[in-house]
């Protein structure tokens, strides 16, 4: 930072004791060795940067820091959830539904239309030509300098004390209930049933279908085609010279505008066509038929099996287990805290303004004319009537009953798993930079660039 320094001020000396040479030859020669009036560069002035003040780089090594990541292997207690399923029986009520059919007397609504006659008034758009004046704006932009500041980042390094939390496990012994499973066999008497099916003869009526030929006229359509003209709307693109309000360049852009064609179409229309055709006409004739059909049978069997009845005792059982602790842990880092420096720059910027135009154009006015009609509409009615229906009403009755169901127990056991963990690290490295020197030049007759000539370049430097 210090070598950056004193070579800015080198180059600040230099550029001081070559300002006058430059002003004065400035001032005696408005066109002269820095290329006259023929516009460019010539003589000894090199373009544009100052004159007689060449640009040098040195090559310098700097400490640059950046962060790289970095993986490490992180022993951590989780929690396992182990489940197990347990038998239980419960009693609940169920409701037993028994259904009666009752005689009820109901009122309907039937909806009635009638034609009622009524007057309305319809409105019909007019459209009348009127002269009006409009405003228009136009954007016209202009050069105003302006000053601006901008905020250099500067990095300073700091010592900082940074609290790190490590986990410490120890193990703990405790005391828990497990509940173990006794089988015991007991005689029960179970009730079964068996189907029996037996044959039993019966009497069903079919349908036999008889076809009857018959005369019918039948409509049929022939399509016939017909030329239609209707007008569709397309979009096309107009191109529009456009000014940026911003910046003041103009551009063209393409805004869609609607119209309206003509367009010629083929539709087919329909014509009907009577003709007499024979067809078969389906009847069908009840017939008396005999037959056997299986008759099933559910017939009750009792028997005495041997089943096992499955009961718990609690059994209790020592263990040990890992109670994690986080342990507080500080440390001193170095890290580079960012600052900034405000510097004022001066530049140009393009300022628009709106300019307005007035012209006069002749727009369509559409107005609405009220003009009374006559018509008719239906009115709808409801009438109550009445009627008398079956329903079949629901009664329920409670019924005591005893169920079994399997619940889920579900335990936490602890375990040690090693975790990837990524962290970040801060490492120094070597890198070199190019840094600008300029050093003043003893052969220069003016300084800088100057406007001057037919549209180039010429050798006075303006105030």
């Amino acid at each position: 930072m210090k070598k950056l320094v004193v070579v800015a001020a080198v180059a600040l000396v230099g550029l001081a004791s070559v300002l006058p040479s430059a002003d004065a030859h400035g001032r005696r020669n408005r066109g002269g060795d820095c290329g006259g009036g023929d516009g460019g560069f010539s003589g000894d002035c090199g373009g544009f940067g100052f004159a007689g003040a060449p640009v040098n780089f040195v090559e310098q090594k700097v400490t640059a820091y950046r962060t790289e990541l970095r993986t490490r292997t992180v022993p951590t207690t989780v929690n396992r959830v182990v489940s197990r399923t347990v038998e239980e029986t419960y009693n609940y009520t169920e409701m037993v539904s028994t259904t009666t059919p009752e005689k009820r007397t109901e009122t309907f609504y039937q909806c009635v239309t009638r034609e009622v006659p009524y007057e309305y008034t319809t409105y019909v758009p007019v459209t009348t030509p009127q002269k009006r004046t409009f405003t228009t704006y136009r954007c016209v932009s202009r050069e105003v300098p302006y000053e601006y500041t901008t905020y250099a980042p500067v990095m300073t390094p700091e010592k900082r004390t940074v609290t790190t939390y490590r986990c410490v496990s120890r193990e703990v012994p405790y005391e828990y209930t497990t509940m173990v499973a006794v089988m015991t066999p007991e005689k029960r008497t179970v009730t079964t049933y068996r189907c029996v099916s037996r044959e039993v003869p019966y009497e069903y009526t079919t349908m036999v279908p008889v076809m009857t030929p018959q005369k019918r006229t039948v409509t049929t359509y022939t399509c016939v085609p017909q030329e239609v003209v209707r007008n569709v709307t397309v979009c096309r693109s107009v191109p529009v010279c456009v000014t940026d309000p911003c910046t003041g360049c103009t551009f063209t852009v393409c805004r869609p505008v609607m119209d309206t064609v003509p367009v010629r179409s083929v539709v087919m229309q329909p014509v009907p066509q009577t003709q007499e055709v024979v067809v078969n006409v389906c009847s069908y004739q009840p017939q008396v038929q005999k037959g056997v059909r299986m008759v099933s049978e559910t017939v009750p069997e009792t028997r005495e099996v041997v089943v096992n009845v499955c009961s718990y005792q609690p059994q209790v059982q020592k263990g040990v287990r890992t109670v994690s602790e986080v342990v507080p842990v500080t440390q001193e880092v170095v890290v580079n805290v960012c600052s900034y420096q405000p510097q004022v720059q001066k530049g140009v910027r393009m300022v628009s303004e709106m300019v307005p135009v007035t012209q006069e154009v002749v727009v369509n006015v559409c107005s609405m004319e009220a003009r009374p009609a006559k018509g008719v509409r239906y009115v709808s009615e409801t009438v109550p009537q009445t009627r008398e229906v079956v329903v079949n009403v629901v009664r329920c009755q409670p019924v005591e009953r005893t169920g079994k169901y399997n619940r889920v127990v579900y335990e936490t056991v602890q375990e040690v798993v090693n975790v990837q963990q990524t962290y970040c690290e801060t490492v120094p490295y070597e890198t070199t930079i190019r840094v600008p020197v300029y050093a003043p030049s003893a052969g220069a007759p003016c300084y800088g660039p100057s406007y001057g000539g037919t549209g180039g370049f010429g050798g006075h430097y303006p105030h």
